[in-house]
């Protein structure tokens, strides 16, 4: 197993225990168990991730979401984070923006076409 593959593997131990917490074990268990590629012992413990680690927690917010989406946002942020962190390559701000709502939902600012330009 690659680093990458254990680090996400303890993540989504962290991030399912939490929910257990938070959900009960029964939701949350179910709701992990739905995710392909994904093994969970009882104790929210993950046992293995098979195929893309990002894709398969992905897989597993998916299914949170269903349930609230601003309590994932809020529960889930180390998780969030880090599969943003992976994707996000240098100087791609279009991740940071949907990080801060309040900046993704404003539109971006247009330049005035030659046509307006002329106009008097």
């Amino acid at each position: 197993m690659t680093d990458t593959a254990i680090n996400y593997q303890q993540l989504l131990t962290d991030t399912l225990q939490r929910q257990m917490v938070i959900l009960g074990s029964t939701i949350t268990l179910a709701k992990a168990k739905h995710v392909n590629g994904l093994s969970v012992a009882d104790d929210g413990r993950v046992t293995s991730i098979d195929g893309n680690p990002q894709k398969v927690s992905i897989k597993l917010l998916e299914e949170f979401r269903e349930l609230s989406p601003l309590m994932v946002k809020k529960t889930m942020k180390p998780l969030l984070n880090a599969i943003l962190t992976s994707y996000a390559k240098p100087g791609d701000t279009q991740l940071v923006a949907e990080q801060k709502p309040e900046t993704a939902q404003q539109p971006p600012a247009e330049a005035p076409s030659q046509d307006q330009g002329e106009k008097s």
